[in-house]
C-alpha cells in the first residue's frame, strides 16, 4: 500500500497526508494488470450469533426471540445471491447456547448450494479430506461456541482433526499452540464465545495450479475485565496471524486473500487518522492492499451497526504481497471499484438489523504477473 505519510507508533498509529480536506489513497497498482486467469465474487460478514438482551429506545425491554431468524434472512441472502459468491468468510457462526443463536439454521439455508461432488480433483491426501464448507471452531475442542467459516464453491482441503489436538485449557495459559493445519485460535485465551482466531483454506480455481490462499480472521473487541484485550493484545494476535500466513503460504505459490473482523477502525478519509493498531495491521500483514481504501479512497466506509455516533470500518479485505507472506506468479486485483460495496441486510423492526456489522462483497480477479514471457504472449509476439 502506498500512502502519502505513514506513521506507525509502537502500537501503530495510522495518519494519512492532508490534501486539502481529503486524505489522499495512491493506488499500489501502478503496472499495468496481468493476464486474466479467474474471477471470484467474495463476501465476509460477521452473521452476529448471538442473543440481543436489553431495552428499544431506553424504554422497551426486550429479548431476541428471533435470534436464528436473524440467521436464515443472511442465510437466504447468501443463498440467493446472483450471481452466486465464490468464496464467503463468516464470523460468530456459533453453535446454540444460552447466549448464541443456533448456527445450524445458517447453514441449512445454503448448504444445499455449496458442496456438489467433487470432480476433475485427486483423492484427498492421507488425513484431508476436499470440502466446499466448513464451520471452523466448533469442531475445536469443547468450548460452547464457533465463530468462524469458510464457504465455498470449489473444493479446498481439510486437515482432520480432532479436541485433543488442540490441548487443556491449562496448556493454553502456558502458551501451548492452539492451532491445526486450518484453524488457529490466538493465544491468550479471550471472549471464548466469539472464538477468535483465524481459519484457512486453500480455495483451487483450477485444480491443481491456480488457488487462493484463503485466511478468515477475528480478533478481539476491546472487552473489560478479564476479558480485556488492549492494543498490545491485539499487536500479538496480529503478530500470531503474519506468522500463520508465513508458515502457510509463503512457500505455496498461491495469492492470498485475508478477511474478517478486526475490531480496529479506520482510516477516515476525512479526519485523516484511524484507530491505535491500523499501523499494525499495515506493519504484520507488510502493507497490504487494503481493498475498501483502493476502491473508495475517499469514502469512510463505516461497518458497525451499533454505535451511530461513532461508526467504524472494522471489516476488512487486505490482500498482502509482502515476499514474507507470498511468493507468486499470480496476483489478485479488485475488478472495478464498484464491484466492492457494504452488504446491508436490515429487516428487522427498531431499527436493529440482522447483524451489528455490515458485510463486506467484491468482484476479484486473480491474474497472471507481468514479466517478459507473459508481455510477449499477450501482445502475440
Amino acid at each position: 500500500m502506498k500512502i502519502n505519510s505513514i506513521l506507525f507508533t509502537t502500537i501503530g498509529l495510522f495518519a494519512m497526508h492532508i490534501h486539502g480536506q481529503n486524505c489522499l489513497y495512491e493506488s499500489p497498482f501502478d503496472n499495468p494488470k496481468g493476464i486474466l486467469m479467474d474471477s471470484v465474487k467474495v463476501l465476509s460478514i460477521n452473521i452476529y450469533g448471538q442473543q440481543i438482551e436489553g431495552v428499544v429506545d431506553f424504554l422497551t425491554p426486550f429479548n431476541d426471540g428471533d435470534c436464528e431468524d436473524r440467521l436464515r434472512e443472511i442465510g437466504s441472502y447468501i443463498r440467493d445471491a446472483n450471481p452466486r459468491y465464490d468464496i464467503v468468510g463468516v464470523q460468530e457462526w456459533h453453535p446454540d447456547t444460552s447466549i448464541t443463536c443456533d448456527g445450524k439454521v445458517f447453514r441449512d439455508k445454503i448448504d444445499d448450494n455449496y458442496g456438489s461432488p467433487v470432480s476433475g480433483f485427486n483423492a484427498a491426501p492421507s488425513g484431508f479430506k476436499w470440502s466446499h464448507f466448513r464451520w471452523g471452531h466448533p469442531e475445536a475442542y469443547d468450548q460452547k461456541d464457533g465463530g468462524l467459516g469458510i464457504i465455498s464453491e470449489t473444493p479446498f482441503l481439510w486437515k482432520e482433526y480432532d479436541e485433543d489436538d488442540f490441548g487443556t485449557i491449562w496448556e493454553w495459559a502456558d502458551g501451548h499452540p492452539v492451532e491445526t493445519e486450518n484453524v488457529h485460535q490466538f493465544h491468550p485465551r479471550l471472549m471464548p464465545r466469539t472464538a477468535h482466531g483465524y481459519i484457512f483454506a486453500r480455495i483451487y480455481l483450477r485444480y491443481p495450479d491456480i488457488a487462493i490462499d484463503t485466511y478468515v480472521v477475528h480478533l478481539t473487541s476491546t472487552g473489560s475485565g478479564s476479558n480485556s484485550c488492549n492494543d498490545a493484545c491485539k499487536v500479538y494476535m496480529l503478530e500470531q496471524l503474519r506468522e500463520g500466513i508465513h508458515e502457510r503460504s509463503a512457500n505455496s505459490g498461491f495469492p492470498v486473500l485475508i478477511m474478517g473482523d478486526f475490531n480496529i477502525g479506520g482510516p477516515d478519509p476525512i479526519e485523516c487518522i484511524g484507530d491505535n493498531g491500523y499501523g499494525a495491521i499495515m506493519k504484520n500483514l507488510g502493507n497490504p492492499i487494503d481493498v475498501w481504501l483502493e476502491a473508495h479512497p475517499n469514502i469512510a466506509g463505516s461497518t458497525t451497526h451499533w454505535k451511530k455516533d461513532s461508526a467504524k470500518r472494522i471489516d476488512y479485505m487486505f490482500i498482502p504481497n509482502d515476499p514474507y507472506l507470498v511468493n507468486s506468479p499470480y496476483e489478485i486485483t479488485i475488478k472495478s471499484p464498484s464491484s466492492l460495496e457494504k452488504k446491508d441486510w436490515t429487516v428487522r423492526l427498531n431499527e436493529l438489523s440482522n447483524s451489528d456489522h455490515r458485510g463486506l462483497e467484491a468482484d476479484l480477479e486473480v491474474r497472471q504477473k507481468l514479466n517478459w514471457a507473459t508481455v510477449i504472449t499477450a501482445i502475440g509476439l
